[in-house]
């Protein structure tokens, strides 16, 4: 499950390792969604370590009374590295050709993390997630997710832009 909006979402800034609480629509949206999540037969919850998916996943393990696990596994990409929480308009004109890398992936800002060391990460949070054997709730965020998703052979086609709201998504290993 990705988190709902954050703050980088509504300020136009630059978010991944951006440590803000959620929202108040995030909360909502989280309380909307514990009511789905009642009806899964949910063992355990593993959440990124940052506020933004931390404090809803808290709230899932209490209202559900399951035990709930902080992974850094699971933590967004370090995408924007010195440009982390600054404003998006601010950063194109101060540095439009470095902004305009930012889509490749290949591409690593200073002070940011590659690609390939977040593929290890989440990857490896994944396989520990299998081997559990347990039905877990992973409350983490978009980066992560589409890199578990590509995985499984989904292209490359959401944007951080296109998840305004928590959304579940179901893996079921066979």
């Amino acid at each position: 499950m990705r988190h709902g909006e954050a703050f980088d979402d509504i300020n136009n800034t630059f978010g991944g390792w951006a440590d803000d609480k959620p929202t108040e629509k995030a909360m909502g949206d989280a309380e909307k969604a514990l009511e789905k999540l009642r009806e899964l037969p949910i063992e355990l919850i593993i959440s990124s370590p940052l506020k933004r998916a931390a404090i809803p996943a808290k709230l899932f393990a209490d209202a559900l009374h399951i035990s709930i696990e902080i992974s850094e596994d699971f933590k967004e990409r370090n995408t924007y590295g010195f440009l982390t929480g600054v404003n998006k308009d601010t950063a194109k004109k101060k540095y439009p050709q470095l902004v305009a890398k930012l889509s490749d992936l290949n591409f690593t800002i200073e002070g940011g993390e590659s690609f390939a060391l977040v593929r290890q990460r989440v990857l490896s949070g994944l396989k520990k997630v299998i081997k559990s054997g347990k039905n877990t709730l992973v409350v983490s965020h978009g980066g992560a997710i589409r890199t578990i998703l590509r995985e499984f052979g989904q292209p490359r086609v959401a944007n951080p832009e296109d998840f305004e709201i928590i959304e579940i998504t179901n893996l079921v290993i066979k």
